[in-house]
């Protein structure tokens, strides 16, 4: 049998992994802060449960996060490690397993280039639902919340008023000095022009 080396992949590959790594890595935090801004946020916050779990996933990639809401009204990251694994993300059956946490609403895109288009603003949610980039499982109405509460942030948090070019995204400063959270994203992925240039800074004082 001959070995065959995977494909390379290309810088704009690599930097959009890193990218939708990141904004997931940050996912619960940027719940917790916008949504002391953006009442549309605060109150699909509101509508779930304490211990309501939903993840995004990339599918085909280890690019994942489950967050947890906590009876605080906050979200928490959920470690791989306690997510149960004797049901099926989103099927609404219990764990057998106390300690682990059933994932009751799962987001999943199809490719790290959808997951990326959706969180820099390239496209919005309901022009990738039409493109069927990511599926979803889990109750109808809890999806809606969610549905409403990503757009609401993707348009606070990424959204400058501006149309991006064609490979160019931006994501803005934020520094909200009581959760200690600093992050700046930016990156010009324009292939015609040869040209990268990409900064990514985040702190946060939590235990990521």
């Amino acid at each position: 049998m001959t070995d065959r080396t995977p494909p390379r992949r290309s810088l704009g590959e690599r930097v959009q992994s890193l990218y939708v790594r990141v904004l997931l890595r940050l996912l619960p935090h940027l719940i917790n802060a916008f949504k002391h801004v953006s009442p549309n946020i605060r109150a699909e916050v509101d509508y779930l449960e304490p211990g309501y779990t939903f993840m995004l996933s990339v599918s085909g990639t280890g690019l994942a996060c489950a967050c947890r809401r906590t009876a605080s009204g906050a979200f928490k990251r959920v470690p791989p490690s306690r997510i149960a694994r004797d049901v099926e993300p989103g099927s609404g059956l219990a764990s057998a397993d106390a300690q682990a946490v059933a994932v009751d609403y799962v987001i999943a895109f199809r490719s790290p280039a959808y997951a990326f288009a959706c969180f820099s603003g390239g496209t919005t949610l309901k022009a990738a639902l039409a493109e069927r980039a990511f599926s979803t499982r889990g109750p109808n109405n809890t999806g809606v919340a969610l549905t409403y509460m990503f757009t609401a942030l993707l348009k606070l948090n990424l959204s400058d008023g501006k149309p991006a070019n064609p490979g160019t995204y931006y994501a803005n400063l934020y520094q909200l000095s009581g959760d200690q959270l600093k992050w700046s994203v930016y990156s010009d992925l324009a292939e015609e022009s040869g040209k990268y240039i990409a900064k990514l800074e985040f702190t946060h004082a939590s235990d990521w």
